[in-house]
């Protein structure tokens, strides 16, 4: 009996491949650049939270020296992605999420525990589905060593505050401030 093309497990055994040649290629690139630097922004559409929990796994001890993780656009990872970057990855420096907007699961948990990185300079939200309440709780962890933070397209919170209004104060040291 033949198995057709549009088949369950042919098209599983096919996005396997992808996901498969997705890693292999962002890898060789870290692998490149020493493991400073992550870009899955390329293949945004395709990169979902295995996708980076597979590659972290794969840097192993060289994952402390990722400085720099650009997810923008990657709209099929959550919080069960952000938080193995967190854990991983504890000299991030730079970390770009802008446009990452899961349909069904939230990036709250995921952005809490990246907000509690010690040298977190740039941190880029913006267009991200975030609770308010967690937006809150994000701007009490985030560190001092926070120049950099974009939040574009969030600018007001459930009870209609100006979210810019309510961490004013607690990021005068912050370069720059998109909203």
């Amino acid at each position: 009996k033949k198995v057709s093309a549009a088949s369950p497990a042919s098209a599983k055994q096919q996005a396997s491949k992808e996901s498969k040649t997705l890693v292999d290629e962002v890898e060789a690139k870290a692998i490149a650049c020493e493991w400073t630097e992550i870009d899955f922004s390329t293949a945004a559409c395709d990169v979902t939270d295995s996708t980076v929990v597979r590659l972290l796994r794969s840097a192993g001890k060289a994952a402390a020296s990722i400085h720099r993780v650009r997810l923008s656009g990657c709209r099929n990872i959550t919080s069960a992605a952000l938080a193995p970057i967190a854990s991983g990855a504890p000299n991030l420096r730079r970390l770009l999420l802008d446009g990452c907007r899961p349909k069904r699961a939230s990036l709250d948990k995921g952005i809490l525990a990246i907000s509690r990185l010690p040298k977190l300079a740039e941190f880029d939200i913006s267009g991200c589905l975030i609770d308010s309440s967690t937006l809150a709780t994000c701007f009490e962890l985030l560190p001092r060593s926070l120049r950099v933070l974009k939040m574009n397209g969030i600018i007001k919170d459930r009870e209609n505050k100006v979210v810019v209004n309510a961490i004013a104060d607690k990021f005068v040291h912050l370069r720059g401030l998109t909203a």
